[in-house]
This record gives C-alpha cells, sequence and structure tokens, in this order.
C-alpha cells in the first residue's frame, strides 16, 4: 500500500499529479485540471484496493445528486428535508454496515444462539473521511 508518508508518493505521485495540475492551469485549462486531480485522487484510492473504488464513486454521486434535489427544493420546506434525512440515513447505513455488521451479528448470535455470518467485511479506506468530509 502506498502511503501519504511513502517514498513512492513523496517522490514520484506527487510531484507528478502537481505538475500536471499546475501545468493544465498556467494554460487556462481548468477544467481539464480538475478532471486529472480527481482522476489522480481516484488511482490513489484504488491502488488500495480497486474494489471498494465503485464504493468511493457511487457515495460521491449519491451525495452530490441529494445536494442538486435539497438545492432544488423551496427553502426549509418539508421535502428539503425529507431529502436531507434520506441523504444522511444512506450515508449512515453505509458506514454502518462496513463498520458495525459483523459485531450485530455476533451480538445476535451469541443472544439467539444461532451462527449468521456476513463473511468479512473489510472496512474501506476513509470510509468516515468520505462520508462525514
Amino acid at each position: 500500500m502506498v502511503l501519504f508518508n511513502s517514498y513512492v508518493f513523496i517522490f514520484c505521485f506527487l510531484p507528478l499529479t502537481l505538475i500536471i495540475f499546475f501545468g493544465l492551469t498556467r494554460f487556462g485549462l481548468i477544467k481539464a485540471a480538475k478532471v486529472w486531480l480527481t482522476a489522480s485522487s481516484f488511482a490513489f484510492y484504488g491502488y488500495w484496493n480497486v474494489a471498494y473504488l465503485p464504493l468511493l464513486i457511487i457515495s460521491i454521486l449519491w451525495n452530490y445528486r441529494m445536494g442538486k434535489f435539497i438545492a432544488q427544493a423551496k427553502p426549509e420546506s418539508k421535502q428539503a428535508n425529507v431529502l436531507l434525512w434520506v441523504g444522511i440515513a444512506v450515508n449512515l447505513a453505509i458506514i454502518s454496515y462496513y463498520k458495525y455488521a459483523n459485531f450485530f451479528l455476533d451480538t445476535f448470535n451469541s443472544i439467539v444462539s444461532t451462527n449468521l455470518n456476513a463473511g468479512q467485511i473489510i472496512l474501506p479506506l476513509a470510509i468516515s473521511f468520505y462520508t462525514f468530509g
């Protein structure tokens, strides 16, 4: 895994990302620079475990669309409040699954004497950061 303090990140990935980003902005290609920075971020995250990249992308798209829907609703309307709470609930459900599913299953199994198993659930890197950030 490449960490923020690794030599590969500090001397290769970060300089390349910054050189291309600032090179694009210098020529006025602001949109291309934003796309480059987004793609670089996805590449860095996907390098850890590409299987969790769709979760990150779906989370970003979900929150973006919910924000758009809330912005289109009348301010302080019931619709805006419902949309806000639905958005929060979905985010909490996702993070709860990854952080607490095995805990709840183990507790349930010990109370009811069952042997339910969700398999090994690996916590996605930085899920709290991009869920609450």
